[in-house]
């Protein structure tokens, strides 16, 4: 078995962001290992073959045809995974050497139980700065800050507050997942040697949606769902 599982749910894809997630599964596989990596499109794809010429033997391709929501397609990932962690990482990410290495030796980690790469590069003068205000290399973030930026989860605390709620739209499910992990004294941190870019190109996103799939981005589509948000925690968020 696999120690990570590392689960990418795929964008709309549009041109650009094709030729990125292409580029970012390759990249994945030259600074990444004991790993099985779990593409996820929640719509049939017209990139799955050239997905699929990728992906290795244990690796795998799901494309959802009846168009589910993000966190349903999430859900579903941890589910079938393998590994003892489960990495969520955008299509849009690209990994720096060592990576997954610096977060692998602090996964030991007393303090921090979910770790997550580092969105901002360190810069040379601020090393000796930074080893002196964080010891152990980890800053403390939060889930939703850190999601699908390498984010690394052991599967037992997955397993102990639940599934990502299906009820709730893009950014609620992950403030959400916050508070649960609050509620259960799990803290999440960056470990500032690990490191993550985002291409610029992908700033130019294309939501534009073919006919008949349902937008669950629309203010329309999201309304009930943020006020199921507000009543399930009420005065703890705004």
């Amino acid at each position: 078995m696999p120690k990570f599982s590392i689960v990418m749910p795929l964008l709309m894809q549009r041109d650009y962001q094709y030729r990125i997630t292409l580029a970012c599964i390759k990249n994945i596989e030259a600074f990444s290992y004991d790993y099985e990596l779990i593409v996820l499109h929640s719509m049939a794809s017209f990139m799955g073959k050239d997905v699929e010429k990728l992906l290795r033997k244990n690796d795998k391709y799901i494309s959802f045809k009846n168009n589910p929501s993000q966190v349903e397609v999430l859900n579903k990932a941890i589910e079938i995974s393998k590994g003892e962690y489960i990495i969520l990482i955008g299509n849009d990410n690209f990994v720096h050497q060592d990576w997954l290495l610096e977060i692998d030796k602090r996964l030991d980690n007393p303090e921090f139980q979910i770790l997550g790469c580092s969105v901002d590069r360190v810069l040379p003068e601020e090393v000796a700065i930074l080893q002196e205000k964080y010891p152990d290399g980890i800053k403390s973030a939060n889930f939703s800050y850190l999601n699908f930026q390498g984010l690394t989860i052991k599967k037992t605390i997955l397993d102990d507050v639940g599934p990502f709620d299906p009820k709730l739209p893009f950014y609620y499910w992950e403030r959400d997942y916050d508070l649960r992990l609050e509620d259960r004294g799990i803290k999440v941190g960056a470990v500032l040697n690990s490191y993550m870019t985002t291409p610029q190109s992908m700033t130019r996103l294309d939501w534009t949606l073919p006919k008949g799939i349902k937008n669950w981005w629309s203010d329309e589509a999201m309304e009930k769902e943020i006020n199921y948000y507000k009543q399930k925690w009420g005065s703890r968020v705004s």
